[in-house]
């Protein structure tokens, strides 16, 4: 099997477990290195029949590895103890290097025009409509400002604009309130113009959360992150898609994790910032660099 860096390590057993008493071994089998991990650690958790190692430091690109563990450290709920695993070969994989990154979008809103340039090498422009506006902010010099009333930047479908893979997505954001859903950037489409198609991130409303929204008009999953950013204030957000995981960065820093299975599915939606297709999503406030990759 090939794991990521960021993985968490799951086994699933075939039946109701309970922790016991040993360590779950990881070897670093290119560098001849190994660290041994209580069961009883925080890094291991149990729930029903599966067991999950989540490292609190990630693994290494190509470097191959095996997982022991102890036979007295998983038993049934009848106190009898899992066999273990005491070899390298039952649960081997390798850390594959990472994909390339390209980036397909990048507004970084430097000057007042319109359209807006892409900065990336795929000439994605995006058309400022009424109700957006640049302005220099004394923070961040050059910004986008909207006004909470159908107000967003289109930039015309496009190849490399209709994700169907890993993705990410940034923005420098400064929200002035969270009575409403905050739409930052996303293509969206369905019968009321408010489903991923594939992607869409977006502030909820009531709450001020991170949603990322991906899969289709006919199949969609959702995966929210932990922290509402400050009123009034600058700060980044960031989420990536890789494969079903998906994972958020509040000013750099790891926000949350989720799962969705759904895949991406582009319906030839134009990308919209600052809104969604249903004009319902009005992001209020400042928006700076948007990036996609």
């Amino acid at each position: 099997m090939n794991a990521r860096v960021d993985d968490r390590l799951v086994v699933t057993f075939d039946e109701m477990v309970v922790i016991g008493t040993g360590d779950i071994t990881i070897k670093n089998l290119s560098d001849l290195t190994q660290a041994a991990v209580p069961v009883d650690d925080p890094q291991v958790t149990l729930a029903g029949a599966d067991l999950t190692i989540d490292l609190a430091e990630d693994l290494l690109i190509d470097k191959n590895y095996a997982i022991q563990i102890d036979a007295t450290a998983i038993t049934d709920l009848s106190g009898n103890a899992f066999a273990g695993i005491a070899d390298d070969t039952t649960w081997n994989f390798t850390i594959p290097p990472a994909p390339p990154i390209t980036l397909v979008g990048y507004w970084p809103f430097d000057t007042d025009a319109n359209p807006q340039p892409d900065q990336s090498d795929f000439a994605n422009d995006a058309t400022v409509f009424a109700g957006a506006t640049w302005a220099n902010d004394p923070v961040r010099n050059g910004v986008m400002e909207f006004d909470g009333n159908d107000s967003f930047l289109e930039a015309a479908d496009s190849d490399s604009l209709s994700l169907t893979g890993d993705l990410t997505i940034a923005a420098w954001i400064n929200v002035t309130d969270f009575s409403g859903f905050r739409g930052i950037v996303g293509k969206s489409a369905g019968p009321a113009g408010n489903l991923p198609a594939s992607y869409d991130l977006y502030l909820v409303a009531d709450d001020g959360r991170a949603r990322l929204y991906t899969g289709s008009p006919d199949g969609f999953g959702q995966v929210t992150g932990t922290t509402a950013p400050a009123l009034g204030e600058w700060h980044h957000l960031a989420v990536t898609r890789v494969g079903d995981d998906v994972t958020f960065y509040y000013d750099g820093q790891p926000d949350g994790r989720g799962v969705t299975a759904q895949p991406l599915l582009d319906s030839d939606a134009t990308l919209r910032i600052g809104n969604r297709t249903d004009v319902v999503t009005d992001f209020l406030g400042r928006m700076d660099d948007v990036a996609i990759f």
